[in-house]
């Protein structure tokens, strides 16, 4: 069993998606877009993604669907490199593409505003990253996840 801890993923995938999201934006101002509406929407598409992914009824990234089981001694864990690969499959990838397509066709608001929204999901990494964090240092133990189960586990932190 191979086992991505949860906190990790988060912290390493945001300045992924923070920097596409700079990038988007530099490109939107950069290929004719003035700079007002170029800037309100790139802020539409980072507040809007933000408090879309944290406010998500299904229980949003702050609620986990299941208590943690001790993790098995036998455990292997993804690298950093895993992480974020899973991290930024599809969504990232996704948007980020589809912003590309934006510009390509001469719509740099709607490529702003999907910069925005990776700006946003960046933000959002973030602060769940930094809120797991916290809390596993308080715990003295980690959150981590099988994704092949889907199963979450605690364990020491590495």
């Amino acid at each position: 069993m191979t086992l991505a801890r949860i906190s990790r993923q988060a912290l390493l995938v945001a300045p992924v998606r923070l920097a596409l999201a700079l990038a988007g934006l530099a490109a939107s101002l950069l290929v004719g877009e003035s700079r007002t509406p170029a800037l309100l929407a790139f802020a539409i598409g980072t507040f809007g993604m933000a408090f879309a992914v944290v406010a998500d009824r299904r229980g949003g990234i702050f609620a986990p669907r299941s208590d943690p089981e001790p993790a098995p001694d036998d455990a292997s864990f993804e690298s950093p490199g895993e992480l974020v690969r899973h991290a930024v499959l599809p969504s990232t990838v996704g948007v980020s593409v589809l912003a590309a397509i934006a510009f390509a066709a001469g719509q740099n608001g709607l490529g702003a505003l999907l910069s925005g929204a990776l700006g946003g999901m960046g933000l959002a990494a973030l602060a769940y990253g930094s809120v797991l964090a916290w809390q596993e240092r308080a715990d003295g133990s980690a959150l981590y996840l099988d994704r092949r189960g889907g199963r979450l586990y605690t364990g020491a932190r590495r």
